[in-house]
């Protein structure tokens, strides 16, 4: 589900794929990383810039020096999994691509039968809270995250923007506010 952390095990795959630091990742120039728009959806346009991203030539002698990730991918619309499809049956040689999703019923079939599942097991309370620290921030991020390991990270640290932060900053601001507040923000 959302906030277990997918797009974050995506970015540390890519960078041991490259031989690359995970704290480069988010701006190596052989990293592509494509998310949904305000919308929640990826468009084809989206696609088309992957696709142009891998005419492109890499340097390098590794077998993988390039990496694709596609988070979100249940929100492509129908006709960027089309082209997203076409990426997918004629992948370059030095080229993974890695695609998360919440739901791999999203995907069309065609899509689906093209990529090789791993799924995510949750880690326990005590993995997280040792893993982030074991402090009190790490307990109240556990507790607000639902141990939730994405977005448990995003939370404790500031930098990191996850789709479920907003809506705990949002409760955090309804659970503050004065009752007739708290009845405005609940009707919006």
């Amino acid at each position: 589900p959302d906030g277990a952390g997918k797009g974050l095990t995506a970015q540390y795959v890519a960078a041991a794929l490259l031989g690359i630091d995970i704290a480069d990742a988010g701006s190596h120039q052989f990293i592509y990383s494509v998310q949904p728009e305000d919308t929640g959806t990826i468009s084809i346009d989206a696609i088309r810039e992957l696709q142009k991203a891998v005419k492109l030539s890499t340097t390098g002698a590794g077998t993988v020096r390039r990496v694709l990730i596609v988070e979100h991918a249940d929100g492509m619309t129908l006709e960027a999994q089309n082209a997203f499809l076409k990426l997918l049956e004629e992948p370059p040689t030095d080229t993974v691509i890695i695609v998360t999703v919440a739901n791999t019923q999203h995907l069309l079939p065609t899509i689906r039968s093209r990529l090789q599942v791993i799924e995510l097991i949750m880690p326990d309370k005590e993995e997280l809270t040792n893993y982030f620290g074991n402090s009190s921030d790490a307990a109240k991020a556990y507790s607000l995250s639902g141990g939730m390991p994405g977005l448990m990270h995003a939370l404790l640290d500031d930098t990191i923007e996850h789709p479920l932060t907003k809506a705990v900053e949002s409760a955090k601001e309804l659970l503050s506010s004065p009752l007739t507040d708290r009845l405005m923000l609940a009707a919006e």
